[in-house]
């Protein structure tokens, strides 16, 4: 299972991402992004990336909670990515899809779940610096 949380202010974005593995191994990681993210974005980018941890862990079959609404309504089809950067995002974690056997992601509500306010609370020295989005456009 792979919990995942964005966030921005104005003091700068990051995410948080949580996977539970086998025998209840857990893999923590929180990023910072030395790019202007707003919220969205910083939680599409929280979902590839712990997409593609998973991947490189070689997970089989993956569940993913995240606390955006917009983004798992997006991914699941249920809204549309109208915005042109939103698109590029959702176009790319479509193809991480394909990278496992089964895929699920539901939306979950903001407190409470492993991964929720992590790329806040996590310490500076812990950050994984992003310099770069996953998607351009």
């Amino acid at each position: 299972m792979l919990s995942v949380d964005g966030s921005s202010n104005q003091q700068g974005s990051g995410a948080g991402i949580v996977l539970e593995g086998p025998n209840g191994v857990l893999i923590e990681q929180a990023l910072r992004f030395a790019f202007k993210a707003n919220n969205n974005q910083a939680e599409y980018e929280a979902l590839i990336a712990g997409m593609l941890l998973a991947k490189e862990m070689g997970a089989q079959s993956l569940l993913v909670k995240s606390d955006s609404q917009l983004v798992t309504g997006q991914v699941t089809g249920e809204y549309q990515a109208k915005d042109p950067q939103m698109a590029a995002y959702l176009k790319y974690v479509q193809v991480l899809k394909g990278a496992f056997a089964t895929f699920e992601l539901v939306h979950v509500v903001p407190a409470g779940y492993p991964g929720s306010s992590l790329c806040v609370a996590c310490p500076r020295e812990l950050w994984h610096l992003r310099s770069a989005p996953s998607v351009n456009t």
